[in-house]
């Protein structure tokens, strides 16, 4: 009887995929069954070997050697993986499997781990490719109905083969070069270069070298409180016609001729100016605009979004593959967006979305919606299964990011109120500012008021609780009453 051999990424995918299959039986490299075999690579098993290792004259560093080209790349296992890839290597020669399905991650890393196990292992046996846009049972069952060819995927694995080999390239040449240029005959460091670490590191010198340049200047701001009959609020001196920063000051003498204009507590005289307009909606994450959107309103770094990101798409098989680069969805998708919003409204925190998103129609289909704007994976957007309970509280607030997500996106627009209220003095014309902008989103009863102005503040968003549908009179009156945070 023959059987199927199924390659994971990491050992968490492959119990996933074992439990679909049926392949119940455990064992120290793998799951099997009468008709499947499920294991697992742990990462990258194989790297490529030195340069030594294709002659012996390249065990000395000589400038008349370089460049070393190899003909042919030739692998060597990474310490600490022999015993998985022994393993995997057995499961790939085993009589009685006929085909290898490659269910790494749906990605060029992917690909290029599989393909090196493969490679290593010598077979001929034809290869599927799974690749799977989630982790929940139906979607590994419908794309284990339908496996796509190896060959589907031949340019993913051709541009992963590329990035290894020059890195390998350009890492051992230029390490080389470097190190018999530059060290003397007592020093033994070696001069590491890279195609990604010198790029980045000159990025972080130069940006030293730019710090160690800057002579300090110092300024002075002047910070006045306004009070109106009913409340009061904070204001920052500005000047329009400022070069760079409008509320710093500069000349000590300027300084203190606004000091003694304003030391007798002059009546001040406010106006506002409004403009109303309109703000596209914003469109759904892909993996960059979800790392600057969590980093903006969380403070998480990029790295901690990504960890966030792939435990909820591989533990909580709530989200859908985050390594994506696309913010659009495939066009057949609208019946699995639909699903995901009934989902998400078994949730108090999203039943008042989820039940006005059902009780309309769809709108942004176009954009949203679009087969030329998705490349191998598509947007990042809820699942529609999997446990929103027992998240951890950063998993959770990224989670949230992402389940308002098609919420904000599905929006045709946001009303946008910008107000700059200005206290002058009599004397001189001096202008004080709060700069505000207030936005609400139609079809909602919020309103968010972001902080702008003035820049010393870090600014932040504000949730503005109203009953009701909101019109411009009480936006007017949220606006004038709410309290401004001291400068």
């Amino acid at each position: 009887m023959s059987r199927t051999l199924i390659i994971a990424e990491k050992p968490s995918v492959a119990a996933d995929i074992a439990k679909v299959v049926g392949a119940g039986k455990k064992g120290t490299h793998g799951y099997e069954s009468d008709d499947h075999i499920v294991s697992w690579a742990v990462g990258h098993l194989l790297e490529f070997a030195p340069p030594e290792e294709y002659d012996e004259r390249f065990k000395r560093w000589r400038l008349k050697d370089l460049p070393i080209i190899p003909d042919d790349f030739k692998l060597k296992a990474t310490r600490g993986s022999t015993k998985q890839l022994t393993a995997l290597k057995r499961f790939i020669k085993a009589k009685d499997v006929d085909l290898v399905i490659n269910a790494c991650d749906a990605g060029r890393e992917g690909e290029l781990i599989f393909r090196e196990i493969y490679r290593y292992s010598g077979s001929k046996k034809p290869v599927k490719r799974l690749w799977l846009q989630s982790m929940t049972g139906d979607a590994i069952k419908n794309s284990l109905a339908a496996p796509r060819d190896a060959s589907d995927v031949q340019g993913l694995a051709d541009a992963a083969d590329c990035r290894a080999e020059s890195d390998w390239l350009i890492g051992m040449n230029a390490t080389r070069a470097l190190t018999v240029r530059l060290r003397s005959s007592r020093d033994r460091v070696v001069w590491s270069a890279g195609r990604v670490q010198t790029a980045t590191l000159a990025l972080v010198v130069r940006r030293e070298l730019e710090i160690l340049a800057h002579e300090p200047e110092p300024y002075w701001m002047v910070h006045a409180t306004f009070a109106a009959s009913d409340h009061e609020y904070d204001g920052t001196w500005f000047n329009k016609a400022a070069e760079g920063p409008k509320d710093r000051i500069f000349d000590e003498s300027k300084r203190d001729a606004l000091i003694k204009l304003l030391s007798g507590s002059p009546k001040a005289t406010a106006k506002e100016t409004r403009k109303d307009s309109r703000e596209t909606a914003p469109p759904l994450f892909d993996l960059t605009s979800l790392q600057r959107e969590a980093n903006r309103r969380l403070g998480f770094s990029a790295r901690r979004t990504l960890s966030i990101a792939q435990s909820l798409y591989e533990g909580h098989k709530l989200i859908t593959y985050p390594r994506t680069d696309s913010r659009a969805l495939p066009e057949d998708y609208v019946p699995h967006v639909t699903q995901a919003i009934k989902f998400l409204g078994g949730s108090k925190d999203y039943k008042a979305a989820s039940d006005r998103l059902l009780a309309g129609t769809l709108e942004n289909t176009k954009r949203n919606f679009d087969n030329a704007a998705v490349s191998d994976h598509f947007a990042i957007i809820p699942t529609g299964e999997g446990k929103m309970t027992g998240l951890r509280d950063d998993e959770k607030k990224v989670f949230d990011l992402i389940g308002l997500s098609p919420e904000e996106a599905e929006m045709k627009f946001g009303f946008l109120l910008r107000a700059l209220k200005h206290g002058a003095p009599p004397h001189g014309g001096i202008a004080f500012g709060l700069d505000r902008l207030v936005m609400h989103m139609v079809g909602t009863d919020n309103i968010r008021d972001v902080i702008a102005f003035p820049k010393t503040q870090s600014g932040g968003d504000l949730m503005i609780d109203a009953p009701g549908p909101i019109d411009e009179a009480q936006m007017e009156e949220l606006h004038v009453r709410t309290a401004m945070p001291t400068a």
